[in-house]
């Protein structure tokens, strides 16, 4: 039997939603527009040019939308598309996942390198 192969469709999905708090982002756009210090509070962790870098990602990818008010000072908030709305039953399923089976502190991310050269993985 050959192995599963993913689309480019797929990897294509798994390239932008697997980068660094890029689920978070979209968790916290998923409740309604918000301005970027918004989003940065909902995910404390991520830094500002990061936060940055993925929503400029996101809305190249039509998931996020930029709307720019031309209020004094400028307003600038982000908002779901009709394509990043869609991804709010991935969203919820990550989460219920997470919350099943995730381990609090655990971080493989950073483990899993030196594991692998060791040919050792997480349990």
């Amino acid at each position: 039997m050959m192995p599963l192969q993913p689309s480019n469709k797929v990897l294509t999905a798994c390239d932008l939603l697997s980068r660094q708090w890029t689920i978070l982002i979209v968790r916290a756009l998923l409740s309604g527009a918000r301005r970027r210090i918004e989003i940065q509070q909902s995910v404390p962790e991520v830094n500002a040019r990061t936060l940055g870098k993925r929503l400029h990602e996101l809305e190249l990818a039509n998931v996020v939308q930029r709307v720019v008010y031309p209020d004094v000072p400028v307003r600038i908030e982000y908002e779901m598309t009709l394509k990043g709305k869609s991804l709010e039953p991935l969203v919820q399923a990550f989460e219920e996942w997470a919350e099943k089976w995730a381990t609090i502190g655990t971080h493989y991310a950073s483990r899993l390198p030196s594991e692998l050269s060791h040919g050792t993985a997480p349990k």
